[in-house]
């Protein structure tokens, strides 16, 4: 069983771009809102993690919208030398990891990452009896799994709208890498400071038949900065920073890429 503590002050995990695992939001979804729910949920995280120790941060990020970030330390420390009152020195400390679940009701989009990869899917059976009471314990979740192929062909008013069909000013593809064809081929990879779609459009560069993952960048209706997002195609993982300010844009991107949310695996 997990021991945790709660952690209520401002948290910051949402700053730095992370690996995320999309899915869809399953049905019935209810958020820890008590002190019980919120150990309830801790514990099974951190007994299905193999964690004996758990500090959780939960957070409503807007209507419908919550972060659970659940921070733990590495296994093993780590010694950095440093220099203090005029001496060398060294200090030796925990590296910080955390297992992170995002729930976007608004959009129906649930959001899971851990430092540790292979934690990603092992924790979403916590979710079941918990942030979802009616699923059962073992009850398998549906991720999505990204068509990037469809990017070539949206249209100027969707990538650049005049009106609020999607919440971004403006869409611009970024980077792309893909694989040759044939058996340990090489990947390559191209990166455009302006826009790729206009490459694209000018057939100055030709879609690639073995995509691997493709990085877009999206301008907020009303926003100025831009944010940045990689979709890995043909898998269910992005890479994105998650705030109050994005979660609407990339679940416009992910509809697109999609088709809709019809395109799913099982896990």
């Amino acid at each position: 069983m997990s021991i945790y503590t709660s952690y209520d002050t401002a948290c910051r995990v949402l700053r730095a771009p992370r690996r995320l695992l999309c899915l869809p939001l399953p049905e019935g979804f209810k958020a820890p809102v008590t002190p019980a729910s919120e150990s309830i949920l801790a514990e099974r995280i951190g007994d299905l993690l193999g964690i004996a120790t758990l500090t959780s941060s939960i957070h409503r990020l807007g209507a419908n919208q919550w972060l659970m970030a659940f921070f733990h330390g590495q296994t093993t420390r780590h010694r950095a030398a440093t220099y203090e009152n005029g001496r060398p020195g060294a200090v030796t400390y925990t590296p910080r990891q955390v297992a992170l679940v995002v729930a976007d009701a608004a959009n129906g989009l649930l959001y899971v990452s851990a430092t540790n990869r292979a934690h990603s899917t092992a924790l979403l059976p916590a979710l079941n009896g918990t942030l979802f009471p009616n699923r059962p314990i073992g009850m398998p979740f549906q991720a999505f799994c990204f068509d990037l192929n469809i990017l070539p062909i949206l249209r100027q008013n969707e990538r650049h709208p005049q009106e609020n069909h999607y919440p971004w000013r403006n869409l611009t593809l970024k980077s792309i890498t893909w694989k040759e064809a044939g058996l340990n081929s090489p990947i390559s990879k191209t990166v455009w400071c302006a826009d790729g779609f206009e490459a694209l459009e000018l057939q100055s560069f030709i879609w690639p038949r073995h995509l691997l993952t493709a990085g877009l960048a999206f301008q907020p209706e009303g926003g100025r900065t831009q944010f940045s997002v990689d979709f890995a195609h043909q898998q269910s993982l992005l890479r994105a920073s998650l705030s109050p300010k994005t979660l609407d844009g990339l679940a416009a991107l992910i509809r697109l890429c999609t088709h809709q949310n019809t395109a799913r695996v099982q896990l």
